[in-house]
C-alpha cells in the first residue's frame, strides 16, 4: 500500500491557497480543495502518470487553477514537496529536496 507524506511547507501552501480563494469567493475555496484532493487520489492510483520534472520528482497541475502539486515517488511512498502557484518562483521548492535528504 502506498503512503503519502506531505511536507509541512506543502501543507502551509495548500492552506494559504484555500484561504486566498475563501477570501475571494467561498465556493472557489471548496472547489480548489476538492480538485486538489481528487488530483492526489489520481497520483496515489498511478504515481508515474504525471511527467518527471527533476529526477524522481513529478508534477501534476490542478484543472482550472494556476497550481501544481510537486511530489516525489519512492518505493511505497509519495512525498508531496510543494503545492505551488505555477506563475511564481518556479524552482523555489528545490531547496526542500536537500533539506529532506538530510533528515
Amino acid at each position: 500500500m502506498i503512503t503519502v507524506e506531505i511536507l509541512s511547507e506543502a501543507e502551509a501552501e495548500l492552506t494559504a491557497a484555500v484561504l486566498y480563494y475563501q477570501a475571494r469567493e467561498p465556493h472557489l475555496a471548496l472547489e480548489f480543495l476538492d480538485l486538489a484532493n481528487r488530483q492526489m487520489l489520481r497520483v496515489v492510483e498511478n504515481p508515474l502518470r504525471y511527467p518527471s520534472i527533476h529526477g524522481t520528482i513529478r508534477r501534476t497541475i490542478l484543472p482550472r487553477f494556476p497550481f501544481g502539486i510537486i511530489y516525489s515517488v519512492e518505493a511505497e511512498k509519495i512525498i508531496v514537496i510543494a503545492v505551488m502557484h505555477l506563475k511564481r518562483r518556479p524552482n523555489y521548492w528545490r531547496k526542500r529536496l536537500d533539506k529532506d535528504e538530510n533528515n
